[in-house]
């Protein structure tokens, strides 16, 4: 049934249908239009990303009275739900379905434009919009800083997960495959190599208890039968010729470090947000070392009537209704 949580062998282990809802996604959404009662045209917000928080933002704006406008660089709403997340992890299709609403509902949606760098955000204000709210995801594969974390066989999440997201082939990934993290996308993605490779392990720096969170995750994980060891963050990565030989990780309890031989090796929890256009477009935004365009606890930039949610401690969800009470407040 739609919106059940299901846990077995094989079956996707994140109910997106409660998260949509929260988000405002209705099973009957009521229609927004782009004048209020009286005939006058509502004023315009800039939503700057399709994800969860970007849409959650839209559809608060708009039931308060604004006329929210869904700037989206890809060709679909839906963010790192769509674009990173495997079949085994979430029912695609009824999120598609779910998300087809938002557009029907009347809230305008513009697809690849990678708005705030082009149009950038002196445009937008020009062209009649009075705020803006940036709720761009970490759709960016990171590396740490560190040494041979370049060489054949070592991948990004981000980028691997995009890749099997899209049914992509990922050939010459041996028989030994380690995937670094303990998020949901750590897991999503060791269930996915478990197809091309016999032994998949994810090392996580969480002990069992810090993993609790993501319990079906795991449990799917390993299920599926993906090794699992806790307590331990990768600390180097050797190679030869070019190519991944070994990985050293430190055992946290002891701070002891060892060597663990493997064919390819994934690196977690390292993405980040795509902000560099931006940055160029707009030399007045603040964006910190980490590529996050620097708000405050309110959400406020270093631009007047700008706003960005992002690199907070706080669902997608929850991020939305901020932002969007934040810009509500900017414009009364």
């Amino acid at each position: 049934r739609q919106g059940e949580e299901k846990t077995t062998e094989g079956k996707v282990v994140t109910d997106i249908l409660p998260i949509l809802r929260a988000a405002g996604i209705q099973e009957s959404m009521q229609r927004f239009t782009y004048k209020d009662s009286e005939g006058k045209a509502k004023r315009r917000v800039a939503v700057i990303g399709g994800g969860i928080a970007g849409v959650t933002a839209a559809i608060d704006l708009a039931k308060d009275g604004y006329r929210p406008v869904i700037f989206e660089k890809s060709s679909a709403l839906g963010g790192s739900y769509r674009w990173l997340a495997s079949e085994k992890r979430l029912d695609k299709e009824l999120l598609e379905t779910e998300l087809a609403k938002v557009p029907a509902s009347g809230i305008e949606v513009i697809y690849n434009v990678n708005a705030g760098a082009k149009p950038d955000i002196e445009e937008l204000f020009a062209s009649g919009y009075e705020a803006v709210l940036f709720a761009i995801g970490e759709s960016c594969g990171g590396r740490p800083d560190m040494e041979n974390v370049y060489c054949r066989g070592v991948f990004d999440m981000v980028s691997l997960m995009g890749r099997l997201a899209d049914s992509e082939e990922i050939d010459g990934v041996g028989q030994q495959i380690i995937v670094t993290g303990c998020d949901e996308m750590t897991f999503d993605a060791a269930r996915q190599l478990k197809e091309y490779c016999r032994q998949v392990t994810v090392l996580s720096p969480l002990g069992k208890g810090g993993l609790r969170n993501d319990v079906a995750s795991v449990a799917a994980a390993l299920e599926d039968g993906v090794n699992l060891v806790t307590g331990v963050e990768l600390a180097g990565i050797n190679q030869e010729n070019g190519r991944l030989k070994n990985i050293k990780c430190r055992i946290l309890e002891k701070n002891v470090t060892i060597e663990i031989s493997c064919d390819t090796l994934v690196i977690g929890r390292t993405q980040k947000p795509d902000t560099s256009a931006l940055s160029i477009r707009n030399p007045k935004l603040e964006i910190d070392e980490n590529g996050y365009i620097e708000a405050d606890e309110r959400l406020i930039t270093s631009i007047y009537g700008v706003f960005a949610i992002g690199d907070f401690d706080m669902s997608s969800v929850d991020a939305g209704h901020a932002g969007a009470a934040t810009v509500k407040r900017f414009m009364e």
